[in-house]
């Protein structure tokens, strides 16, 4: 059924196990193609009406960056800890080898 119109109204006869299935019945060429259209059609429209609609202004925007710039500075002293205890030595290694090599 597509915008109030019936255009195939199957009876399933048998289970569908691999996603794969067959209309059969007594339709013209123009029917087939009409009804294999919609049947490609994917998602149909649907209306969209507002909920709730508010208006922010510039101060949430620049805490919700200074709270972005927060959690990556906590994030990323969590991984560098992390590393430094789980593989002692190493961890520290890896933690800070990559900025003190020079490249050429």
């Amino acid at each position: 059924m597509l915008d109030k119109t019936v255009y195939s109204d199957p009876v399933i006869r048998e289970r569908i196990p691999g996603g794969h299935v067959q209309i059969s019945g007594h339709f013209s060429m123009d029917q087939a193609h009409d009804l294999a259209i919609v049947l490609r059609s994917g998602a149909l429209p649907a209306p969209v009406t507002i909920e709730e609609e508010r208006t922010v202004g510039p101060s949430l925007g620049r805490e919700s960056i200074r709270q972005g710039e927060m959690s990556f500075v906590i994030g990323a002293t969590a991984v560098l800890v992390f590393m430094a205890i789980y593989y002692s030595g190493a961890g520290l290694l890896a933690d800070f080898g990559s900025h003190s090599t020079s490249c050429c």
